[in-house]
């Protein structure tokens, strides 16, 4: 690109457009300018030193109706060179015009703005394969690894960097795939393998690296096919072997290793995960547990997590199902039922997601504990109680010795389900024998004899209570 100075008719020659120049634009001291080309680049010139400051590959027209060749360049007491990416994106860059542009030399500025356009680039080639445009989609792929490529080389440390590499060569690997060119996106595969494993080595949120790398690890395999190989041995080897902190990962893992029919695997990872869980923290106490029961049978490692899950939140279903499970398969059928019944008062607690699986795993539970005490239905239990909320000073029930928290279990030998049915049953004429009442308390039986008419207590229903965990 040549530029004529009209009052000196001097010449300069501005070297590094490949292609017709489609636009260019002068800074107001005629110092600076930008520039455009089919080449579908963006310059910025120093004219006076006859060099390039700064220089922007921009999108191609690949599957697009018009061209990218565009930008605009505004300066007044700052200038500001915007540059359209793909539909709806705009890079925009701000500096001071006093200062020449030395934004243009800085390295930060520069990683960032390549960065932005590498990512930009992988964006749009996802679009473009999820739309099936697969030839303009190895088009946008080739424009990034143009930005990528060098970007990788001279920061080749950066955990950003590294990420993006990641992504790119796990969208190679399924452009390849869908390309029907097997081969190549194996090897590409397999490199978005390498580089999620160093990533997740030196990941600090490790269940975020690792699910990076679990997608490309479940691809793999599935290009891979179902026959076993020697290559998808080493893949599942590889990512058993990784150094593992995070309980969340160590429990996918185990699970993920339990579909492959890994025992000695799974059993390694719920170990540890039982080591390092927040014995705090109720719900991953119960994931863990659980998957020791269900997983494994490391019965006597997964009691004392669920223990202690129900210490913690003793009304939920969830973790009193779980509880009641371990105690039936550490051979304890009588108190996995009291713990298995009250989880089923609690049922409504239970999560839906999976068309009611919870709600009916919990029934297939109950009906094999009862089944183990011989019982071969199991009955509906008790969910609710008749508690006593005041008694009355000078009353007939405070001289019996009824107290405020005292349940109501048994009236003339028949349970007391309801308030409603207390009320009822006293309502009926009854001379010929003594009133007696059953109250529990503390975990002891009452028995006290009730006179006729208003004794001076308040009742009210109340949620049974689950059973305490068992002192050790």
């Amino acid at each position: 690109m040549t530029v004529n100075n009209t009052q000196t008719d001097e010449r300069t020659e501005l070297v590094g457009h490949e292609n017709t120049v489609y636009k260019s634009l002068f800074t107001p001291d005629s110092a600076t300018l930008a520039s455009v080309s089919t080449d579908a680049t963006v310059r910025l010139w120093d004219i006076g030193h006859a060099s390039e400051l700064f220089g922007l590959r921009l999108p191609t027209n690949a599957g697009y109706p018009t061209p990218f060749w565009d930008f605009d360049f505004l300066c007044q007491k700052t200038c500001r060179l915007a540059v359209p990416l793909t539909a709806g994106k705009l890079l925009l860059y701000r500096f001071s015009y006093e200062d020449k542009l030395d934004f243009a030399h800085d390295p930060a500025e520069q990683k960032r703005t390549a960065l932005v356009l590498w990512r930009d680039y992988l964006q749009r080639t996802a679009t473009l394969l999820e739309g099936n445009a697969l030839p303009a989609a190895e088009q946008a792929y080739r424009e990034a690894q143009v930005i990528g490529q060098p970007l990788r080389a001279q920061y080749p440390g950066d955990a950003l960097i590294q990420a993006t590499a990641q992504d790119g060569a796990y969208l190679q690997a399924q452009l390849q795939q869908r390309l029907g060119q097997l081969p190549k996106a194996l090897a590409a595969y397999q490199q978005a393998l390498t580089l999620a494993e160093q990533r997740f080595g030196l990941a600090s949120d490790q269940a975020a690296a690792f699910a990076g790398l679990w997608a490309i690890a479940q691809n793999y395999l599935k290009a891979l096919g179902a026959q076993p190989n020697a290559a998808a041995d080493s893949l599942i080897q590889g990512i058993l072997a990784l150094s593992v902190s995070d309980v969340q990962v160590l429990v996918g893992r185990a699970e993920w290793a339990a579909s492959l029919g890994r025992q000695a695997a799974v059993d390694k990872d719920l170990l540890q995960a039982a080591a390092l869980v927040d014995k705090k923290d109720a719900q991953p106490l119960n994931a863990v547990g659980w998957d020791l029961i269900s997983l494994s049978t490391r019965y006597q490692e997964a009691y004392p997590l669920l223990k202690q899950a129900v210490v913690l939140e003793p009304d939920d279903a969830d973790i009193l199902d779980s509880f009641g499970w371990v105690l039936h398969k550490l051979g304890q059928p009588s108190a996995a039922a009291a713990y298995l019944q009250a989880a089923y008062c609690r049922k409504a607690q239970l999560p839906t997601e999976y068309d009611n699986e919870n709600e009916e795993e919990l029934s297939q539970h109950r009906q094999a504990v009862f089944a183990a005490l011989n019982i071969h239905k199991a009955p509906e239990p008790l969910c609710q109680q008749v508690q006593v909320t005041t008694v009355e000073p000078g009353s007939p029930a405070a001289a019996l010795g009824l107290r405020v928290g005292d349940v109501l279990s048994l009236y003339n030998g028949k349970p007391v389900p309801t308030v409603r049915a207390f009320d009822q049953a006293r309502q009926k004429p009854n001379r010929s024998r003594a009133q007696i009442l059953t109250v529990l308390r503390d975990g002891q039986a009452l028995n006290v004899t009730l006179p006729d008419g208003d004794i001076g207590i308040k009742l009210n229903d109340t949620d049974v209570p689950p059973p305490k965990p068992p002192a050790d």
